[in-house]
């Protein structure tokens, strides 16, 4: 697995919107680029900031997220979410970003991209934050995140303390790999879908999955939750995470129900810190963790290398 280099304070990164643009929004968007511009150096493609339902067409943003891939960065920030980003995955430079070994970052939609880089091309991808993320960067989980990208923090724990583990207290350890659900779902038994290369390389370690479900109802939840244990992609794990739920909508079953059908005996830890609703963790895909719950509390240890 390739590891990027973490970054330091005045390292360039580059802001592009593969989804939606600023919208109606560009004065929080102009506010968090200059909370950024507080730690780093930044290049903000002009697609950021498009007002329609996506940022620019297809080929527009395809075009600037791979100049992006032509300047001394260090990493890529997708601006913020939406629902487009599949439409450019098929003209990405996927083998750039590997020899240049850069940082993807985002969530969301964005989570899309970054499951691709990590599953298929073997390289770490941070899951958590959009460039529209830091609106405070004073907040407790957004230092965090700062310093996770610069490499001085790997230990992270609950902000809330309203997680539940469906098995009691644990410890366990394995690859982390996730992402929103209601996106990388669109992935499986895709071309772009490397979950099988992925879990041949490092099933030995174990797996770990977290998953951030947006508004994806309890039944839709529990049908791509089945098709993945279908296509063996719980084999290989002890322990699923899964975050607060932004719009929850309980039919015919409830998520709960959902995720005891599916995950049976293993451990599964519901309403964690992860995602869109804030405060939340920083995912480092790809990377070795170690997992404890003890008394509503979630501790992630991320490895170093």
């Amino acid at each position: 697995m390739i590891t990027p280099n973490y970054l330091k304070k005045g390292d360039v990164l580059g802001v592009t919107a593969l989804s939606s643009g600023t919208g109606l929004e560009i004065k929080d968007v102009k506010a968090c680029l200059n909370n950024l511009k507080q730690e780093f150096r930044l290049i903000v493609t002009k697609d950021c900031f498009g007002d329609g339902i996506v940022s620019a067409s297809d080929n527009e943003r395809v075009l600037e997220f791979n100049s992006l891939l032509d300047e001394d960065i260090k990493m890529i920030l997708i601006l913020r979410g939406g629902n487009f980003l599949l439409e450019t995955i098929d003209r990405i430079n996927y083998q750039k970003v590997v020899d240049k070994k850069i940082w993807v970052g985002g969530y969301s939609d964005p989570s899309t991209l970054l499951y691709i880089l990590t599953t298929k091309y073997d390289i770490k991808t941070i899951y958590g934050f959009n460039a529209k993320s830091y609106d405070d960067i004073t907040l407790s989980y957004q230092k965090e995140n700062l310093e996770i990208l610069e490499g001085k923090r790997f230990h992270q724990e609950s902000f809330t303390k309203n997680s539940l583990s469906l098995q009691g207290d644990f410890n366990s350890s394995g690859i982390l790999i996730g992402g929103c659900l209601d996106a990388i779902r669109n992935l499986f038994g895709t071309d772009y879908d490397g979950t099988r290369i992925f879990l041949e390389k490092y099933h030995k370690q174990r797996i770990i999955w977290y998953l951030d479900i947006y508004s994806m109802n309890s039944v839709d939840t529990y049908l791509t939750l089945l098709q993945m244990k279908m296509m063996g992609y719980f084999n290989y794990s002890d322990v699923i995470l899964i975050g607060k739920i932004m719009y929850p909508k309980e039919e015919e079953i409830t998520y709960i129900e959902a995720y005891k059908k599916i995950f049976g005996n293993k451990n599964i830890v519901v309403d964690t810190d992860i995602g869109h609703i804030r405060p939340s963790f920083t995912m480092i895909n790809g990377s070795m963790a170690n997992i404890c719950f003890k008394k509503n509390n979630l501790r992630i240890d991320i490895e170093v290398k």
